[in-house]
C-alpha cells in the first residue's frame, strides 16, 4: 500500500492485518476513484471517510490538498492503524471513533459542508441506501458534493431520490458507484393552464444555476380545475419540449414542504403580480423555512398574465397567443 499521488506520492502505508477483517481499496481502483473525483479535490474540500479502515483513502485525500479530511470508524484496531499511516503526515484531519450514523450527526451539529465523501462498508451488509439515506437525514453534503460508495459487485447499485446516480466502475470483484447533491428547485401551482409567466419562472430558474428544476402540479381535490392533470402534464411537456433539460414534471396532493423534504429540494420559486401576492407568498415562505429548512425565491410576475386570464380569454374567444406558448393554443381549445 502507498499513496500514489500528491505531496506525499510514494510514502507507503502499513496494510491492516489480514485477520483484522479490513478490506483495503486497491491501489488501481484508488487511482481511477481519485481520477474521477480529481476536480474535487482542492484546497477548498472537505473530505469525509466513512468506514476507513487503514485511512488510506482520506490520506490520499490530504496529500492532494484536501482542506480537510474526517478519518470515520468504530472500531478501535482501525484507529489505532489510521494514527500509524498518519505518521509523518501534514494537514487538517479528525479522527472520529465513533459508528457513522453518530459522526454524521456530530457534524450536523457543527454545522459542516462535506464536499466529497468516500464509503466502503463491509460487503455483506449491503448498506448503500442506508449510507444515502443517512446522508440525506443529516444534510451535509454540500450543493455538486460528490458521494462513492463501493460495494461488492453482486449487489444492485444503491438507489435515492436525493442523491442521482452520476457514474459506476468496476474493478474485479468490486464497484464504486458515484453520486451527486444536485442543487434542486420547485416551481409549484395548480397550472391551469401552463401559461407564459410559468415559463419565465423556468427560464429564472436555469439563469439562477439550478442542476434540477421540478414543476409540481399540486393537487387539491376541493379546488375545481377545468383541465384534467393529464391533460395539464401534456401542456407543459409541450410548451417545454424543445428544452427540457433538467425538469422534472411531478404531481403531488400533500404540502410542498413534504414534497420538497422527500426529494431534497432546498428551494421554491415563487412569482409575485401584487401586493396581495406578496404578504401570501412572504407567510408560505416562513412556514416552509420553519417547517422543512426551505428557502423560497419570490420573483415579480407579470400581472397580466396569469391562468386564471388564459380561462377567461378561452370562455370569450379572445386571442390567448402573448399569453401561452404558441405550440399549445390549439390543445387549449380543443
Amino acid at each position: 500500500m502507498r499513496i500514489i499521488s500528491g505531496r506525499y506520492r510514494g510514502k507507503k502505508l502499513i496494510p491492516p492485518p489480514s485477520e483484522s477483517g479490513i478490506r483495503p481499496t486497491t491501489d488501481r481502483a484508488k487511482e481511477a476513484l481519485f481520477n474521477i473525483m480529481f476536480d474535487y479535490i482542492d484546497s477548498q474540500c472537505v473530505f469525509l471517510d466513512l468506514f476507513s479502515g487503514s485511512g488510506a483513502i482520506g490520506i490520499e485525500a490530504l496529500s492532494r490538498g484536501a482542506k480537510k479530511v474526517y478519518f470515520v470508524d468504530s472500531s478501535g484496531q482501525a484507529v489505532t492503524l489510521i494514527k500509524k499511516n498518519l505518521t509523518g503526515i501534514q494537514g487538517n484531519y479528525e479522527i472520529l471513533n465513533m459508528n457513522f450514523e453518530k459522526a454524521l450527526t456530530l457534524l450536523k451539529n457543527r454545522g459542516e459542508s462535506v464536499n466529497v465523501v468516500y464509503a466502503d462498508p463491509p460487503y455483506a451488509e449491503n448498506l448503500g441506501e442506508y449510507i444515502l439515506s443517512q446522508l440525506q437525514r443529516a444534510g451535509v453534503v454540500a450543493f455538486g458534493g460528490i458521494i462513492a460508495i463501493e460495494r461488492n459487485k453482486e449487489y444492485a447499485q444503491a438507489e435515492s431520490a436525493a442523491f442521482p446516480l452520476v457514474s459506476s466502475r468496476k474493478y474485479a470483484l468490486s464497484c464504486i458507484d458515484f453520486y451527486k447533491r444536485e442543487k434542486r428547485v420547485a416551481i409549484t401551482g395548480t397550472f391551469d393552464p401552463f401559461t407564459a409567466g410559468h415559463q419565465t419562472l423556468v427560464d429564472k430558474a436555469r439563469e439562477v444555476g439550478f442542476d434540477a428544476i421540478y414543476i409540481v402540479l399540486l393537487v387539491n381535490k376541493d379546488k375545481a380545475v377545468r383541465f384534467s392533470l393529464e391533460k395539464r402534464i401534456e401542456i407543459i411537456n409541450i410548451a417545454l419540449k424543445d428544452n427540457k433539460n433538467n425538469i422534472i414534471i411531478d404531481s403531488y396532493d400533500g404540502l410542498t414542504v413534504d414534497y420538497c423534504n422527500k426529494n431534497d429540494i432546498q428551494y421554491i420559486l415563487r412569482g409575485i403580480r401584487d401586493s396581495s401576492d406578496a404578504e401570501y407568498e412572504r407567510q408560505m415562505a416562513e412556514y416552509n423555512f420553519k417547517n422543512g429548512g426551505i428557502l423560497t425565491i419570490l420573483m415579480p410576475a407579470t400581472s397580466a398574465v396569469s391562468s386564471t386570464l388564459v380561462r377567461k380569454n378561452l370562455d370569450e374567444k379572445k386571442d390567448i397567443a402573448r399569453l401561452v406558448d404558441e405550440n399549445v393554443i390549439k390543445l387549449l381549445k380543443e
